[in-house]
């Protein structure tokens, strides 16, 4: 029996559909819970394509795209009684959380790189395990968890350094009492690079 599906009209060309989803049998490897009350709201380019991809049509999209999603991460995309806006053809923006879960099964798969991983966690402001960190970046914090330390803060943005003349290099090289004179533009940029904010 074909389930009902509650249409709004919000403007000429664009509508909305409230739907339920549901798959496979339980304890199958494709079952997906029923569950009810997914809002999409779909913005039509014009009235031929409002036409050609009716909001039905274009429910039924998400919903597949809702099944294959939860199937693979056992949960869903977007939570019900939300309202996701997506086109004509079913597509929407993916949350963080998917971008995130990207992120964990390349970490778990061994493929970020130790400095993707450093800057995952300057960025989330988290703590960088000390296992993390070569000898030399590990800072003595007796006072704290030998488990962590604080994350190292560069004094230079690497940015702004390759921007940078030689000249200003070398100017900043001198304020840090580095032995700039032998250094190339690019040694310059490393050395400045390493070059730590002090902190209390």
């Amino acid at each position: 029996m074909a389930e009902r599906q509650d249409v709004t009209l919000v403007s000429n060309l664009v509508g909305r559909i409230t739907f339920n989803v549901s798959g496979g049998k339980v304890d199958a490897a494709d079952y997906v819970p029923a569950t009810k009350g997914f809002t999409i709201e779909v913005s039509y380019k014009n009235e031929a394509e409002k036409m050609g991809c009716a909001l039905k049509t274009t429910a039924i999209a998400v919903q597949n795209v809702l099944r294959t999603f939860y199937r693979k991460h056992k949960r869903f995309p977007f939570q019900p009684g939300t309202i996701q806006k997506v086109d004509a053809n079913g597509e929407f923006t993916l949350p963080g959380s998917f971008h995130i879960d990207k992120l964990e099964a390349q970490a778990a798969a061994g493929s970020l790189t130790r400095d993707d991983m450093l800057r995952l966690a300057k960025i989330t402001g988290l703590q960088i395990p000390a296992n993390w960190l070569t000898p030399n970046e590990v800072a003595e914090t007796p006072e704290k968890p030998d488990e962590f330390v604080d994350a190292p803060v560069a004094k230079y943005e690497i940015g702004d350094l390759k921007r940078a003349t030689v000249k200003a290099l070398q100017v900043m090289a001198e304020e840090e009492g580095l032995d700039y004179e032998e250094l190339t533009r690019q040694e310059l940029i490393d050395e400045l690079a390493k070059i730590e904010t002090e902190t209390e």
